[in-house]
């Protein structure tokens, strides 16, 4: 047996120190070379910390990783400098797509790992809240490639040129809808666009809801083994 079949790492503490990061970085990030790169590496972060966390699942990491390496790839391909327009955006459509599909392979993964044990730990709590932030992750990277494809798909308010936005715009938008905040100072325009906003807007109250009354009920499973 190998000592990768051995190694179960439970780290979910690493990938949210990760999101958190991003999350920080992106909301500050503007024209500067110092904020990409530490961007980048935020995402390199979540990228080991996944694939570390679901090493044991072959099927798993192989497509975690590919799509993880696409992404990266692409997203450097697009942060090149003198590429020409329909490259630029080509890269930066293939870099959301598959970071987004990164993600949603990691919320099955971790969902997977924490849903099915009767055993309430704090890395199993952290976990669930690592698949709330990866949610509202995913979204935005699928309005930002939307908002590529189209840039008619939501309104930005008094935001200059609304098909350059950075990736923060889309995080804020994204998680101000996954919380039903809704601010309302970015819409979306589009019918498929406002049934994303709709979707993500059930899912995050859905989400919480099923995660305290799985967590409540694993706590009340647990104390009620150690009773007998």
């Amino acid at each position: 047996m190998s000592m990768f079949a051995k190694f179960k790492p439970e780290r979910y503490w690493t990938i949210l120190f990760g999101i958190v990061g991003l999350m920080l970085i992106a909301s500050f990030m503007e024209e500067s070379l110092i904020l990409f790169i530490l961007f980048a590496f935020a995402m390199l972060w979540i990228f080991g910390s996944v694939i570390a966390t679901i090493w044991t699942t072959r099927w798993r990491k192989l497509l975690a990783f590919a799509t993880g390496i696409i992404a990266l790839l692409s997203g450097l391909l697009s942060a090149s400098p003198g590429l020409p327009e329909p490259i630029f955006y080509a890269g930066v459509l293939i870099c959301a797509f598959s970071y987004a599909t990164f993600i949603l392979i990691a919320i099955g993964s971790i969902a997977h790992e924490v849903f099915i044990t009767d055993k309430v730990t704090s890395d199993r709590i952290i976990g669930s809240i690592c698949i709330y932030l990866l949610i509202g992750m995913f979204f935005a990277f699928i309005y930002a490639a939307l908002d590529l494809i189209n840039p008619l798909a939501f309104n930005f308010g008094l935001l200059d040129k609304p098909e350059l936005h950075t990736f923060r715009d889309y995080l804020y938008f994204s998680y101000t809808t996954l919380t039903t905040l809704g601010y309302g100072d970015m819409t979306p325009q589009i019918p498929f666009a406002r049934l994303l906003t709709s979707l993500e807007t059930l899912i995050g109250p859905i989400y919480l809801a099923i995660m305290v009354a799985r967590l409540v009920g694993m706590h009340i499973t647990q104390h009620a083994k150690k009773a007998k």
